[in-house]
């Protein structure tokens, strides 16, 4: 039987299909005064309202649920009472709880980052953890980080660090940041951004690094960047690929 430590079961995966469509759905206003614009105006509004717009689908729930059973499992390891929480906070696990990381992968415009955002809608927990002779804690349920230059490791995990100069100085201490936050997902978007130029070795060393950190991994990348990553040696690969989860498009009658 689970606790009742609010940061335990945040991750349920029995939720109805209706319920989580609610979440998921994004709507639009109508576009009504299209006839009026130019055609090179009128495809810019359909374009903006076509990216906004978000309608779920069955593979868009599935994909959602197996990102969040990674989740609730590292909730079970790490958030399972208040004890196991503070005992975490102040001595975080050497080396985080490195699990292998989901790799969320299609074409191009297939709707991968609408998949990671959706999976932030539906589960978004932002709380105070009011603990007794400790600090407040400023919950959230997930990290979402948007790769889009060549960058390292602390620099990306710095920039969700809540209190200092926003630096992070090691990996450790982006374990114990991320438990402080009470973090069970570091979701990754737009990898093939990371480098134009080595991507095989530098992006292989960042996606170990943000593995190593503890909350699972999930790295949404287009398939051009799997073909430089599958030259990387077989260790690398049987770890980066271990957990693939192919997005595909939506049936015609869908």
């Amino acid at each position: 039987m689970l606790s009742s430590f609010p940061l335990l079961s945040r991750f349920k995966t029995d939720m109805s299909d209706k319920t989580m469509d609610t979440l998921l759905r994004v709507h639009i206003a109508p576009l009504l005064d299209l006839a009026g614009m130019s055609p090179d105006q009128a495809e810019l509004r359909l374009e903006e309202a076509w990216k906004a717009l978000v309608v779920p689908s069955t593979q868009m729930r599935l994909v959602i649920r197996k990102i969040a059973t990674a989740a609730q499992q590292y909730s079970e390891a790490v958030y399972t009472d208040e004890k196991t929480f503070l005992r975490n906070v102040y001595a975080p696990p050497l080396g985080g709880m490195s699990n292998f990381p989901i790799c969320l992968t299609g074409l191009a415009g297939i709707g991968k980052s609408q998949i990671i955002a959706g999976f932030s809608r539906v589960y978004s927990t932002e709380l105070s953890l009011v603990l007794p002779g400790h600090t407040d804690f400023s919950i959230s349920s997930a990290w979402h980080i948007a790769v889009r230059s060549d960058v390292g490791a602390k620099r990306l995990l710095g920039s969700k660090f809540r209190c200092g100069d926003g630096k992070c100085k090691s990996l450790e201490e982006a374990t114990a940041e991320s438990i402080k936050q009470g973090i069970a997902a570091i979701c990754v978007d737009e990898f093939q951004f990371h480098t134009a130029s080595d991507a095989n070795a530098k992006t292989a060393k960042l996606l170990l690094q943000l593995s190593s950190v503890g909350p699972p991994l999930v790295f949404a990348t287009n398939f051009s960047l799997l073909h430089k990553l599958y030259k990387r040696p077989h260790e690398e690969r049987q770890r980066l690929f271990s957990k693939p989860i192919l997005v595909v498009p939506d049936g015609s009658g869908s």
